[in-house]
């Protein structure tokens, strides 16, 4: 239940009951009027409620027989709308500026999104921001948007909170698992970006929690270990007692649920499409430009490259930008201090550069990738 219906609609093949979707979520779009907006209204009235109780509902009438159920929900997604009680959590001056508000030195131009996402909202609009790499958010604006964004994240934190109590309440905790997860990052104004369109870190980057009471060693631990979203399916296959079918991209990540510090896969995939340049001929019309990045404990490293559409092919001779940022201090708890110099043309770090290439290209299948795993592809997060 709850965040679907894109291009591929509802998929009624996959599920048991009917999905459900929130009756009042086109109405707190707001036509477009508002990047945020938080309404004096009853929160069961707000669409994430609404698929928290439904949510809830569907647990209490399964609770009797072995259930799968994903509850999705819409927030932060754009427009950032919430009740208005979660924005008191961040009161004026308690959220500031990014600290790197520019973007990173030698970045390709292809690198760089123009956030037409939220650029489109009527208020957005009004602010005229100059086109081009580096354009600027006003201050007011950004900061009145970061607040806005950490309140709907705080506003599905309190749905994802009933859920779990219903979970306790209905007698599930202990042979139920649970397992939290997002489908991409967000730009804030650092790098003078913002939404997810990108290649950087804070894009690819989502958060990942896993829960089971049949790996109890697993609680309160935290990994430093790459996984991706490949990963969450033969994962949940795994601790359900079922064969993980083999041909898979992705691993189950149950060895590093028992142990954090396993051996386990030395880089994870994300790649992201552009239009080709200006002045670039296609070979046929609908080809793009793709962004593929590698990120190793290390390096993030990026080529963008010709890719053809029809065929979905990539040509790695036929490049628009390359990007290598350097992570090594990076111990995942700052959102700002990296990524803000290219240093892919830096003579001393040619090696890397050719190391990270090779791996690139070899692509997820290699075993240069892998310990002791087999295959994986896709986007990167980290497991909590």
């Amino acid at each position: 239940s709850g965040k679907g219906d894109f291009a591929e609609g509802d998929d009624p093949p996959s599920w048991n009951e009917p999905y459900y979707h929130s009756p009042n979520l086109s109405s707190f779009n707001f036509k477009g009027e508002h990047a945020w907006y938080s309404p004096n209204l009853p929160e069961e009235e707000f669409p994430d409620a609404q698929i928290a109780a439904a949510g809830i509902e569907r647990m209490k009438n399964l609770s009797s027989q072995p259930f799968f159920i994903a509850i999705g929900f819409h927030k932060p997604h754009l427009p950032f709308v919430f009740p208005p009680k979660y924005l008191d959590f961040y009161p004026n001056g308690s959220v500031l500026l990014p600290a790197d508000p520019y973007p990173p030195k030698g970045m390709p131009d292809i690198a760089w999104s123009d956030f037409g996402e939220i650029r489109k909202y009527k208020d957005i609009v009004k602010l005229h921001i100059a086109d081009g790499i580096g354009k600027d958010m006003p201050d007011k604006e950004t900061l009145d948007l970061r607040r806005a964004y950490y309140a709907a994240t705080t506003y599905t934190d309190a749905q994802i909170g009933k859920v779990l109590t219903a979970l306790d309440n209905l007698g599930l905790s202990e042979n139920t698992t649970v397992l939290l997860w997002g489908d991409h990052g967000w730009q804030l104004g650092e790098h003078g970006e913002w939404c997810k369109h990108t290649n950087f870190e804070l894009a690819a980057r989502a958060p990942l929690i896993v829960r089971s009471p049949i790996i109890p060693e697993s609680h309160g631990q935290v990994c430093e270990a790459l996984v991706e979203h490949v990963d969450i399916y033969p994962t949940l296959v795994d601790i359900a007692g079922f064969e993980v079918p083999s041909g898979l991209e992705g691993f189950s990540l149950v060895p590093l649920l028992k142990n954090p510090k396993a051996p386990w896969k030395t880089a994870a995939f994300s790649q992201y499409p552009r239009a080709i340049p200006k002045g670039v001929k296609r070979d046929f019309p609908g080809d793009r430009a793709m962004g593929y990045s590698i990120r190793t404990a290390e390096w993030r490293y990026t080529e963008w490259v010709y890719f053809h559409n029809h065929t979905y092919t990539k040509d790695w001779t036929r490049r628009f930008g390359v990007e290598l940022y350097d992570h090594r201090n990076d111990t995942g708890t700052s959102m700002t201090g990296f990524e803000n110099v290219n240093l892919v043309n830096h003579t001393e770090y040619a090696a890397v550069v050719k190391e990270l290439s090779d791996m690139l290209h070899a692509g997820p299948n290699s075993t240069d990738i892998h310990t002791k795993q087999e295959k994986n592809q896709a986007d990167e997060t980290f497991l909590m």
